[in-house]
C-alpha cells in the first residue's frame, strides 16, 4: 500500500465513523448545539464538494470530539436507567417481603380475587389494614399492583413476578 493510499484510508476511517456516529445519534435522538467552529467547517467542507476534496482533518477531529461526548451522555444516561430500574426492582422484592410476606401473600390475593377493596384484603391474609395499607401502597408505586376507585387489581408485572417466583420454587403460591 502506497503512503497515499494509507492516507486516503486514514482520511475515510473517521468520515465512516463520524456517519455511523451520525447515523446512531439520530437513532437515539440527540441533537447537537449549534457550534460556529463545526458550521464552517461543514460549510467549508460542502463549498470544496464539487471539487471533492476530503473534509479538513481539524472538522473531522473537532465533529469526532463531539460525537463521543455525545455517545458518552447516552451511555451515562442508559447506565441511569439501568441503575434506576434496578433500584425499583430491588424496591419490589423489598415490599413483597416486609411484615412477614405480607407483600407477596397480597399479591397472590389479588390474582385469585382481581379488584379487591383494601380492607377485604386485609381480611383475606389476616393482617391489620394499618399493616395491609403502606405495603399496597408500595406495590402500587412499583408497578405490581394497580389501583382504580379504590379496587386493587395485580397488574401484568404482579402476575409475571408471580410466574416466575413459582417457576423458579416450583410451588403454587396461589391461596
Amino acid at each position: 500500500m502506497s503512503v497515499t493510499q494509507a492516507e486516503n484510508q486514514a482520511m475515510e476511517q473517521p468520515q465512516t465513523d463520524l456517519a455511523n456516529a451520525g447515523f446512531l445519534a439520530s437513532a437515539f435522538g440527540i441533537t447537537f448545539p449549534s457550534d460556529p467552529e463545526a458550521e464552517n467547517c461543514i460549510q467549508h467542507n460542502e463549498a470544496k464538494s464539487n471539487s471533492e476534496s476530503p473534509m479538513p482533518p481539524v472538522a473531522i477531529t473537532h465533529l469526532h470530539e463531539k460525537l463521543k461526548e455525545a455517545l458518552q451522555i447516552v451511555e451515562t444516561e442508559k447506565r441511569d436507567r439501568l441503575l434506576a430500574q434496578a433500584r425499583e426492582n430491588r424496591e419490589l422484592v423489598a415490599a413483597q417481603m416486609d411484615e412477614d410476606w405480607l407483600g407477596l401473600k397480597l399479591l397472590a390475593y389479588l390474582r385469585k380475587s382481581p379488584h379487591s377493596r383494601a380492607t377485604d384484603l386485609a381480611g383475606m391474609v389476616g393482617a391489620p389494614i394499618d399493616a395491609v395499607a403502606p405495603v399496597l401502597a408500595r406495590l402500587v408505586r412499583y408497578g405490581a399492583v394497580g389501583v382504580e376507585r379504590q379496587l386493587f387489581a395485580c397488574t401484568e408485572r404482579g402476575s409475571e413476578l408471580l410466574h416466575r417466583l413459582e417457576a423458579s420454587s416450583g410451588i403454587s403460591l396461589t391461596p
